[in-house]
C-alpha cells in the first residue's frame, strides 16, 4: 500500500514521465516515445515556424512592392487601385444583390475609375501634401488631413457618383448629377470626415511615405463598398 504522499510524488505530466523513464533506461510504456519535449512544445514550434515564415515573406513582398513602386510608380499605383476597387466592387454586390449574378459592367468600371483616376490622382495628391506641409509634426499631419476632407475626397465623391450615373444610364446627365448630390453628398461627406481622418493620421504619423498609397489603397476597399452602395441606389433612383 502506497501513501498518498508517495503517490503525489511519484505523479508526473506524462512526458516528464517519460523523460525520466528514458533517463533510467527503461522503455516508454506502449510504445509511446518522447519528441523534443510535450506535445504542446511541438505545436508551438509549429507555430512560430509559420509566423517565422509569414516574418520572412512579408519584408520580402514590401521589398518588392517598393522597388516596383520606385521604377514605375504610377503604373504599380494605378493597378493596386484598380486591384481594389473592383474587388471592393465585387463585395458591394454579394451585399446587396443577395446571390444575384454580378454585373461586370460595374466591376469594370470600377477597374477603370481606380486605376485611371484614383491611382494617378492619389500618387500626385499624396506628392503635393508633403511639398506643400513637410514633416511629421502634428500640425503639419492635421494640415493635409483636413485638406484631404476639403479637397479631395469632395471631388473623388462626386466623380464616383458621376461615374455610377454614367454607366446607369448611358450618359453623363448634368441634371441627375446635381440631384444626387444634393441628396447624398452631405452625407456620404460627413461619413468621410470621420473615416479618411483616421485613416490620414495613421498614414502620416506611421505609414513610411513610399508606401502610403498602399496603405490608403487598402484602407479605400471599405469605404469604395459604401460608396458603391450609396452611388448606385442614388443612380438608379435618378433614371427612375
Amino acid at each position: 500500500y502506497a501513501s498518498p504522499s508517495r503517490i503525489r510524488r511519484s505523479v508526473l505530466p506524462v512526458p516528464d514521465a517519460l523523460a525520466a523513464r528514458a533517463a533510467r533506461g527503461r522503455p516508454p510504456p506502449f510504445g509511446l516515445a518522447v519528441r523534443g519535449g510535450s506535445s504542446a512544445a511541438g505545436q508551438s514550434s509549429d507555430g512560430g515556424s509559420v509566423v517565422s515564415l509569414l516574418r520572412s515573406a512579408v519584408p520580402g513582398l514590401a521589398a518588392a512592392y517598393a522597388a516596383a513602386v520606385s521604377s514605375r510608380p504610377i503604373l504599380v499605383k494605378s493597378l493596386t487601385a484598380g486591384s481594389i476597387f473592383f474587388l471592393s466592387e465585387v463585395a458591394a454586390q454579394i451585399i446587396s444583390n443577395a446571390g444575384e449574378p454580378q454585373d461586370g459592367a460595374r466591376n469594370l468600371s470600377s477597374f477603370i475609375l481606380g486605376s485611371c483616376y484614383f491611382g494617378p490622382a492619389a500618387h500626385y495628391w499624396y506628392d503635393l501634401m508633403f511639398h506643400i506641409f513637410p514633416g511629421s509634426t502634428w500640425i503639419s499631419i492635421l494640415q493635409k488631413a483636413a485638406l484631404g476632407q476639403l479637397v479631395f475626397g469632395p471631388i473623388f465623391t462626386v466623380i464616383f457618383f458621376a461615374a455610377a450615373l454614367a454607366r446607369e444610364e448611358g450618359r453623363l446627365s448634368p441634371t441627375a448629377l446635381v440631384k444626387k448630390v444634393r441628396s447624398d453628398f452631405m452625407g456620404v461627406w460627413t461619413a468621410g470626415v470621420g473615416y479618411w481622418s483616421f485613416v490620414d493620421l495613421l498614414s502620416y504619423k506611421f505609414v513610411p511615405v513610399n508606401f502610403i498609397p498602399l496603405f490608403v489603397n487598402f484602407a479605400s476597399f471599405c469605404w469604395t463598398v459604401y460608396l458603391s452602395l450609396v452611388a448606385n441606389q442614388a443612380a438608379n433612383e435618378a433614371s427612375v
